[in-house]
């Protein structure tokens, strides 16, 4: 038979503790005929039923293992350095095209410049190599390609193309079953194994996430198309809403992607179906 016995039965005179003013706290020691024994907390109210869970573990996974998501979302898309390899060497084109007379020769020279510097900057942090190349890769194909034709705008070509291509990419994954959202944070999560699959909500959720890049792709090219086909009258305006269109909605995307996914048991990396679905 279970033994209870009250350990300690304390009244609270203070009013500071968890019980207030007049209140009593109980800490009780429950005994099992093993032997065993289990420490209980003071008893409160917990009209949402999650008394028994820690304050950072409320609404999910701890604190350091909902930052560690949205880090891994993050990176998924390639951090901090994709973002300024894709945007810095574009607004200096777009700047010194604009002041210095449409001179297309100097402005591509100027991009290069800044493209080198970085690549440069990020190999003196020893960032892995091929993610230094492809930044710089990805700067001079845009720069070849306006040299070879002449043409301003095409500087921006590489970039529609590729959110052309993504979207058609994550359309694909969501179709198979295979989110690109949820195949992602398991890589730079470290895992091998793709164990969220065998979890309908965690797949659907990994799928809703995957639906919202597919928007933001939608809506840059449904704003940067016309603004590309208006040619270099136009190039201001579309180096602009190129960087609005950039940062702003890829930070949202993550932050909508982490509460969509965050809400689903499983979401941290066990993969395993909850209860009523085993």
């Amino acid at each position: 038979l279970t033994r209870f016995s009250l350990a300690t039965l304390r009244e609270s005179d203070s009013g500071t503790g968890p019980y207030g003013a007049g209140g009593i706290g109980v800490t009780a020691h429950v005994r099992t005929g093993s032997g065993c024994a289990l420490n209980r907390p003071p008893m409160v109210d917990d009209p949402d039923g999650q008394g028994d869970l820690d304050p950072d573990e409320r609404d999910g996974a701890p604190a350091a293992e909902l930052e560690r998501a949205q880090s891994n979302m993050f990176d998924a898309v390639g951090g901090y350095s994709v973002l300024v390899d894709s945007g810095l060497p574009t607004l200096v084109f777009v700047t010194v095209y604009s002041v210095g007379g449409r001179n297309l020769g100097a402005s591509i020279i100027a991009a290069l410049v800044v493209a080198v510097v970085l690549a440069a900057v990020r190999l003196a942090r020893r960032q892995p190599l091929p993610n230094v190349l492809a930044g710089l890769a990805g700067v001079g194909i845009a720069a070849f390609i306006a040299n070879r034709t002449g043409r301003a705008e095409t500087i921006f070509l590489p970039g529609l193309l590729l959110n052309a291509g993504y979207g058609i990419a994550y359309v694909v994954s969501i179709l198979i079953r295979w989110p690109v959202i949820g195949v992602a944070l398991t890589f730079f999560r470290g895992e091998t194994e793709m164990a969220w699959r065998a979890n309908p909500a965690l797949v659907r959720a990994y799928s809703l996430a995957s639906w919202i890049w597919v928007g933001m792709f939608a809506m840059r090219l449904a704003v940067q198309i016309p603004l590309y086909l208006a040619g270099e009258d136009a190039l201001v305006a579309l180096g602009v809403i190129r960087l609005a269109m950039g940062w702003p909605m890829l930070f949202l995307c993550i932050w909508l992607s982490y509460k969509i996914v965050s809400r689903v048991p499983g979401w941290n990396g066990s993969g395993s179906p909850p209860p009523d679905e085993e």
